[in-house]
């Protein structure tokens, strides 16, 4: 016999680094551990964003590939969508 679980909209996602707490510290430790600078390019110039494509982002993170993405292009349409509403946040005082 199966059984629903119900899940709290607190345990609904994991936040970036694993904690709520860390997440001020998230584009720092990518920044510091992975070659972010490198994958991201890669993965811009694999996208080969154009006039007029819409991206969509599902786990958008704290907004740094949004921000590459739109220098890379200005005219494509991105949409980021992220559980996080913390990441959001931060993803959105970047933009400004």
């Amino acid at each position: 016999m199966s059984r629903a679980v119900k899940i709290s909209q607190a345990d609904a996602h994991t936040p970036p680094l694993g904690h709520r707490a860390l997440t001020p510290l998230y584009d720092l430790a990518i920044a510091a551990i992975t070659r972010e600078k490198k994958w991201r390019t890669a993965l811009i110039t694999a996208l080969a964003p154009s006039p007029g494509d819409r991206i969509l982002d599902i786990g958008s993170g704290t907004g740094s590939l949004a921000i590459a993405l739109h220098k890379a292009c200005p005219e494509a349409c991105y949409i980021g969508v992220d559980p996080d509403a913390d990441a959001v946040q931060r993803a959105r005082e970047k933009a400004k």
